[in-house]
């Protein structure tokens, strides 16, 4: 049963959109669409990724695997630094479509070009090279133990995990990836939900979002913010009566040289 397009009586109101693009099978059908649907915003059109996911009926998962195809492939551009919100926190990621470059990644019809050729034994080991290799993975095994220490979920293979991760840290740094697995593993303490597979939650990219806080531990927060106010407020009323004391004037002496309001022997006569 063919598929076809039919007529259309608002034909003007359109989205330009090269073929090639729509047509290029390296991506799912679900990321063409997603292109296709965010080109038929105006430019600078700015939507959440919980926003998209909720308005397509579908999960955000999905929606960030269908992000990642469309940076592979050169149709999605993603920003180098996270974004601050009012409070100057970092948020998440910006996204921006664009045109692939190359266009497409097919190969060019011009003629290659040819470099020049190297001189000298191409049998020979470069140490140099080796040596930085050896450097950069005790690194990452550094990185690995320290995120395995932390993550919630214990027991997995090692193997798939370090894979995951260094894929993850050519897309941002290690403490970024640290300081979200501790936070996820802190959701998860109070949370009923499934803990995710290390090398699943790294392949999402997960270390950008911000946890839910337990309920239990934002209400004994809040008690103790209260109680340093009220201990703060007292203390400063304190320092505020000793200042005023020593500021007053002191109490007039009678002709025993003792305070008007305490001498005894005033008292009696």
């Amino acid at each position: 049963m063919p598929l076809v397009k039919g007529e259309h009586k608002h034909e003007s109101e359109f989205t330009q959109i090269p073929n090639r693009y729509l047509r290029d099978d390296r991506l799912s059908l679900q990321a063409r669409g997603l292109y296709a649907q965010m080109l038929s915003h105006k430019v600078g059109w700015k939507i959440t990724l919980t926003n998209l996911a909720y308005s397509n009926n579908i999960g955000r998962d999905a929606v960030r695997s269908m992000l990642n195809e469309l940076m592979n492939y050169g149709y999605v551009v993603r920003s180098d630094e996270k974004e601050r919100n009012d409070k100057g926190q970092l948020t998440s990621y910006t996204y921006v479509t664009t045109d692939p470059q190359p266009e497409l990644g097919y190969p060019t019809l011009g003629e290659p070009t040819l470099g020049e050729p190297t001189l000298g034994n191409p049998h020979h080991k470069n140490n140099n090279v080796k040596n930085n290799n050896l450097i950069e993975q005790k690194e990452i095994d550094s990185v690995l133990e320290k995120f395995l220490e932390i993550y919630p979920r214990k027991g997995e293979a090692k193997k798939p995990i370090l894979d995951k991760l260094k894929s993850a840290l050519k897309k941002t740094d290690a403490q970024t990836i640290l300081d979200g697995a501790k936070r996820y593993s802190e959701f998860m303490e109070w949370s009923d939900q499934y803990v995710a597979m290390a090398k699943t939650w790294l392949n999402q990219e997960r270390w950008e979002e911000q946890y839910p806080v337990n309920p239990a531990k934002a209400k004994s927060d809040i008690y103790e913010r209260q109680r340093q106010a009220e201990y703060d407020f007292t203390q400063r009323q304190l320092k505020e009566y000793e200042e005023a004391a020593k500021r007053s004037a002191p109490p007039p002496k009678c002709i025993h040289g003792n305070s008007v309001a305490s001498c005894r022997e005033c008292m009696q006569s």
